[in-house]
């Protein structure tokens, strides 16, 4: 199937975007929710293409020196391959070019995959919002994360 290739987000991958997440989230972002933060010029986004089709996507919303990961899924097909894994690590690394000191993140606590994934980053639990996700069952606690990049002056 070939090497996966990183590009950015453009408002052309909306729609894929909008059903991979709607595969992934209970409470999913409709494909104007994409198409109106990709248009935020604090807005930062990659995904991996193999064979011209976007096989997972990093959502990251920037504010001066700090990062938020606002979403971030990986085709089911292609979990457990360590792609998401390369892709986090590419976006981090985009980010420590544009000199983002600080990135946080919100993850429910049933999704251990992606948790592990943020820790092999290096990211680190620093607190606990309950309730904060919609799941079909009623609500879901999250996990606060956040990973030290800088400082850089």
């Amino acid at each position: 199937m070939g090497k996966p290739a990183l590009r950015e987000l453009t408002s052309f991958d909306t729609g894929w975007m909008s059903d991979l997440h709607q595969q992934a989230f209970d409470a999913p972002w409709s494909q104007k929710s994409f198409e109106t933060l990709l248009n935020l010029p604090t807005t930062v986004g990659w995904t991996f293409e193999m064979s011209e089709r976007g096989i997972g996507f990093l959502v990251i919303q920037i504010s001066d020196k700090e990062a938020e990961i606002l979403t971030f899924q990986m085709a089911s097909e292609f979990q457990g391959q360590g792609l998401g894994s390369h892709l986090l690590s590419k976006g981090l690394e985009n980010l420590k070019a544009m000199k983002v000191d600080r990135v946080y993140l919100e993850v429910a606590v049933s999704r251990q995959p992606a948790q592990k994934i943020y820790q092999r980053q290096g990211f680190v639990i620093t607190g606990r919002r309950p309730k904060y996700y919609k799941t079909l069952e009623g609500r879901e606690d999250a996990l606060l994360m956040s990973l030290n990049l800088g400082p850089y002056d």
